[in-house]
């Protein structure tokens, strides 16, 4: 972890570049700091305490150390965001199985081509019957002209 140097030093720097409290709050809680000590932190750099600066480091090693911190944070942010890819990926596996589960469906296409074969066959159907009243309706005028023949023929006798 990095120093307290550091850490005071780089949330000063936060302070007067003007970031808003709640993204320092955040960025050291990433950091792995506690509720009293960020706290502290940000007392100290706000002057409550009454001190301008409360550690001098140099230029160089300020900025190291700053690199360190955001280096950090960035590591966390990272882990953070893997998490969340790795829960996305989850969503969209669960998502595509239910997507193959829906596939296994007729699709409307399917069921329109379906439809029209049926009402095809039903019009073909519609028309042999139509055709068979008409073999029934002439079979039966024959019989009935055999059976008056047979009936004239049988008087006759």
């Amino acid at each position: 972890m990095v120093s307290e140097e550091v850490v005071a030093s780089t949330i000063k720097k936060m302070v007067d570049s003007g970031i808003e409290d709640d993204v320092i709050v955040k960025t050291l809680k990433d950091i792995g700091l506690g509720e009293s000590e960020i706290k502290q932190y940000l007392a100290q750099a706000k002057g409550v305490l009454g001190q301008k600066e409360i550690f001098h480091a140099k230029s160089s090693e300020d900025a190291y150390a700053t690199q360190e911190l955001l280096h950090t944070v960035t590591h966390n942010k990272l882990e953070e965001h893997s998490g969340k890819i790795d829960e996305m990926h989850q969503d969209v596996s669960r998502l595509h199985e239910k997507i193959d589960a829906l596939s296994g469906e007729p699709s409307n296409q399917s069921l329109a081509s379906q439809l029209a074969l049926l009402n095809q066959k039903i019009f073909d159907l519609e028309k042999q019957v139509l055709d068979l009243k008409a073999m029934v309706s002439a079979s039966k005028s024959l019989l009935e002209k055999i059976l008056e023949t047979n009936r004239k023929i049988v008087e006759k006798i």
